[in-house]
C-alpha cells in the first residue's frame, strides 16, 4: 500500500517535473549564452536518481510496516 502511493505520487512528479523542466530549460536557452535547450543524458540521469531516492524512502517505512503485528498497530491507532 505504501509502495502504490509511492508510485502514484512519482508518476504525478514525472509527468508534472519533466514537461516543466524542458519549458525552463528553453527559457534559459534564451537568456544565457552557451546553454543547450535539452541534454536528454542529463534529464535521464536526474530522473533516475529521484526515482530511485523516492522508491527508496517508501521503501524503508513499507519493509519496517511489514514486521509489525497488525494487531499491535491497530491497538496504538
Amino acid at each position: 500500500m505504501v509502495m502504490r502511493e509511492v508510485f502514484f505520487i512519482l508518476r504525478i512528479g514525472l509527468v508534472v517535473g519533466i514537461p516543466g523542466a524542458i519549458v525552463l530549460a528553453r527559457l534559459a536557452q534564451e537568456q544565457l549564452y552557451g546553454v543547450k535547450s535539452f541534454d536528454g543524458g542529463v534529464v535521464a540521469g536526474s530522473v533516475l536518481a529521484l526515482a530511485l531516492a523516492a522508491l527508496m524512502a517508501g521503501y524503508l517505512p513499507a519493509r519496517r510496516a511489514t514486521r509489525i503485528e497488525s494487531m499491535v498497530a491497530l491497538r496504538h491507532e
